[in-house]
Protein backbone atom coordinates (compact mmCIF):
# COMPACT_ATOMS: atom_id res chain seq x y z
CA UNK A 1 0.00 0.00 0.00
CA UNK A 2 1.35 3.23 -0.84
CA UNK A 3 0.50 6.76 0.20
CA UNK A 4 1.49 9.80 -1.63
CA UNK A 5 1.74 13.51 -1.33
CA UNK A 6 -1.25 15.71 -1.68
CA UNK A 7 -1.56 16.92 -5.65
CA UNK A 8 0.57 14.28 -6.45
CA UNK A 9 0.84 12.79 -10.08
CA UNK A 10 -0.55 9.40 -9.36
CA UNK A 11 0.08 8.07 -12.96
CA UNK A 12 3.74 8.78 -12.77
CA UNK A 13 4.12 7.20 -10.00
CA UNK A 14 2.34 3.86 -10.88
CA UNK A 15 4.84 4.11 -14.18
CA UNK A 16 7.73 4.26 -11.56
CA UNK A 17 6.70 1.18 -9.41
CA UNK A 18 5.56 -0.96 -12.52
CA UNK A 19 9.35 -1.08 -13.19
CA UNK A 20 10.51 -2.24 -9.85
CA UNK A 21 11.55 -5.53 -9.99
CA UNK A 22 8.91 -8.48 -9.47
CA UNK A 23 6.07 -6.33 -9.25
CA UNK A 24 3.24 -7.25 -11.73
CA UNK A 25 0.15 -4.79 -10.86
CA UNK A 26 -0.11 -1.35 -9.68
CA UNK A 27 -3.51 -0.36 -8.95
CA UNK A 28 -5.23 3.12 -7.85
CA UNK A 29 -7.87 2.64 -4.95
CA UNK A 30 -9.56 4.57 -2.65
CA UNK A 31 -9.38 4.24 0.79
CA UNK A 32 -6.36 5.05 3.75
CA UNK A 33 -3.63 4.42 0.59
CA UNK A 34 -3.81 6.01 -3.01
CA UNK A 35 -1.86 2.99 -4.46
CA UNK A 36 -1.76 -1.16 -4.07
CA UNK A 37 1.41 -2.57 -5.58
CA UNK A 38 1.37 -6.73 -6.61
CA UNK A 39 4.67 -8.28 -6.35
CA UNK A 40 6.49 -11.48 -5.79
CA UNK A 41 9.17 -11.95 -3.02
CA UNK A 42 11.23 -15.02 -2.98
CA UNK A 43 13.77 -13.49 -0.35
CA UNK A 44 14.28 -10.99 2.37
CA UNK A 45 16.61 -9.11 0.47
CA UNK A 46 13.71 -8.90 -2.51
CA UNK A 47 11.60 -7.76 -0.14
CA UNK A 48 14.27 -4.84 1.00
CA UNK A 49 14.69 -3.72 -2.51
CA UNK A 50 11.22 -3.95 -3.21
CA UNK A 51 10.35 -1.14 -0.13
CA UNK A 52 13.60 0.73 -0.90
CA UNK A 53 12.37 1.00 -4.92
CA UNK A 54 8.54 1.67 -3.97
CA UNK A 55 10.32 4.78 -1.60
CA UNK A 56 12.13 6.35 -4.13
CA UNK A 57 9.32 8.45 -6.47
CA UNK A 58 9.49 11.85 -4.82
CA UNK A 59 5.74 12.08 -4.20
CA UNK A 60 5.69 8.77 -2.47
CA UNK A 61 5.45 9.66 1.42
CA UNK A 62 4.08 5.93 2.61
CA UNK A 63 4.85 2.06 1.86
CA UNK A 64 3.39 -0.20 3.69
CA UNK A 65 3.82 -3.94 3.53
CA UNK A 66 1.00 -6.90 3.79
CA UNK A 67 1.58 -10.65 3.20
CA UNK A 68 -0.71 -13.23 1.87
CA UNK A 69 -0.67 -16.73 3.47
CA UNK A 70 -3.39 -17.30 0.55
CA UNK A 71 -0.65 -19.79 -1.25
CA UNK A 72 -0.71 -22.93 -3.94
CA UNK A 73 2.16 -24.74 -1.47
CA UNK A 74 2.31 -25.67 1.88
CA UNK A 75 3.57 -23.39 4.47
CA UNK A 76 2.98 -23.40 8.20
CA UNK A 77 0.75 -21.25 9.57
CA UNK A 78 3.17 -19.66 11.86
CA UNK A 79 5.44 -18.22 8.45
CA UNK A 80 3.08 -15.32 7.62
CA UNK A 81 3.41 -13.80 10.68
CA UNK A 82 6.83 -14.26 11.49
CA UNK A 83 7.71 -12.76 7.46
CA UNK A 84 5.23 -9.90 8.52
CA UNK A 85 7.03 -8.77 12.05
CA UNK A 86 10.50 -9.23 9.65
CA UNK A 87 9.69 -7.43 7.47
CA UNK A 88 7.93 -4.80 9.75
CA UNK A 89 11.09 -4.34 11.21
CA UNK A 90 13.00 -4.30 7.82
CA UNK A 91 10.49 -1.07 6.58
CA UNK A 92 11.25 0.73 10.29
CA UNK A 93 14.97 0.89 9.71
CA UNK A 94 15.02 2.42 6.32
Amino acid sequence: MISLADNSRKDGVMEQIMKIKNVIGVSEVAGPCDLVAIAFINDMNSIQTLIEQAKKPSDVQKVDVYFIDDTYFPITPNFNTLLNQRCQNIAETL
